[in-house]
């Protein structure tokens, strides 16, 4: 069970810690600034926009190497 851990480890720990990183880095330079859906907020500026806009991508890139990852290891146990 703890190789099993291991392995699961190695394979998705640089998509999972950039992911963690993005996050972080996007609440550090104040990313997340509207309270609620009805709350009125001043339009976004040219910052927060890129901000969105990065975390956005980073969080797509990180989902799609992590499906990737895991098809490749899917069809590597099949032998295909």
């Amino acid at each position: 069970m703890l190789d099993r851990l291991k392995h699961i480890w190695m394979l998705y720990r640089k998509p999972v810690l950039l992911y963690v990183v993005t996050v972080i880095i996007y609440i550090l330079l104040d990313g997340p600034t509207t309270e609620g859906s009805r709350t009125p907020m001043p339009p976004m500026n040219a910052w927060e926009k890129f901000l969105f806009m990065a975390a956005g991508v980073s969080g797509f890139v990180c989902r799609l190497w992590i499906i990737l990852i895991a098809l490749s290891e899917h069809y590597r146990d099949k032998n295909w």
